[in-house]
């Protein structure tokens, strides 16, 4: 398999911009209604694309001031047969930009368990979104980064084309809520003409509570599935069924109170679909109740 072309940044040998291997609970990449209660290996990447001011991977530091952890694949095949996660996640910066990301791809692609990854949401002047579809189109899971810089009529056309083949949610991370108020309610009414339903996670560095809390709970009663596992309300970490409204994920902040949604992503209430996807991945295999976060390399 061929994933890139010429044109992507070559590093020497296996090296990559890989700063940490972490075994951890899935609500840390973070995703919220993908596999819940399960664990994920999560391989976070540096040099991303944007110069953000804040980022909650560190994915803005560039290979000169991060640490660049040596990869073994048979390392990571170890630690999968060894702590059986149910799902192995590519996070952080833009891998698929480095030319010989591919090899490394496809060695992660021959696990037998679900793959995800984070992809920052593409804009129409981005000369490489193309290659960000072609790694899409190989991966179960993807999880849509929205930024101060990301074009939301672009980042909705992405979103539409994979909605229904995969499990897609969307963070929104930002350094004040300020800089991507207008960016969620846009993402919100583009979905909501489509009936599409994603997760929306809030991830913000900056904020008053109070504040925070009255914009979730405004666009909530639009869009029962934002939501910010950052604050410790029930009302705000939780996910209601679009259909029926009742609550079909509880948490208080990252702390997972309750389920009521099947494998099948459907509401246990009236039995709809809370998500737009024909993946089966909403519930883990063996949940874990207690956050857990072993570093690998």
């Amino acid at each position: 398999m061929k994933v890139l072309n010429s044109m992507g940044k070559k590093l020497s040998g296996r090296s990559l911009p890989i700063s940490s291997i972490y075994l951890e609970t899935i609500d840390r990449v973070p995703l919220s209604l993908c596999l819940i209660g399960g664990i994920t290996l999560n391989i976070n990447f540096n040099e991303c694309s944007y110069e953000c001011f804040f980022c909650p991977w560190e994915a803005n530091l560039n290979i000169r001031s991060a640490n660049v952890v040596n990869i073994n694949i048979e390392h990571l095949a170890l630690a999968i047969h060894r702590y059986k996660p149910d799902l192995v996640f590519l996070n952080g910066g833009d891998f698929w930009r480095f030319e010989n990301i591919d090899d490394f791809t496809q060695e992660i692609l021959d696990f037998r368990i679900p793959k995800g990854l984070k992809i920052v949401s593409p804009t129409p002047a981005y000369p490489l979104s193309h290659r960000i579809d072609c790694f899409a189109e190989l991966f179960d899971v993807i999880l849509v980064e929205v930024n101060s810089f990301s074009d939301i009529s672009t980042t909705y056309s992405f979103i539409e084309k994979f909605v229904n083949d995969k499990h897609v949610e969307v963070i929104v991370v930002a350094e004040n809520l300020k800089a991507v108020k207008d960016k969620v309610k846009d993402l919100v009414n583009n979905l909501l003409k489509k009936s599409i339903y994603v997760p929306i996670n809030m991830f913000i560095n900056e904020y008053d509570e109070v504040e925070f809390y009255g914009f979730i709970d405004s666009v909530k009663t639009m869009y029962p599935l934002i939501h910010s596992l950052l604050l410790k309300i029930s009302e705000c970490s939780s996910i209601l069924c679009p259909r029926c409204r009742n609550p079909v994920v509880v948490r208080q902040g990252f702390q997972l109170l309750k389920t009521s949604i099947g494998n099948d992503c459907r509401c246990k209430y009236c039995g709809s679909k809370v998500v737009t996807s024909s993946k089966s991945l909403c519930i883990a295999k063996r949940v874990v109740k207690i956050p857990i976060r072993i570093p690998i390399v």
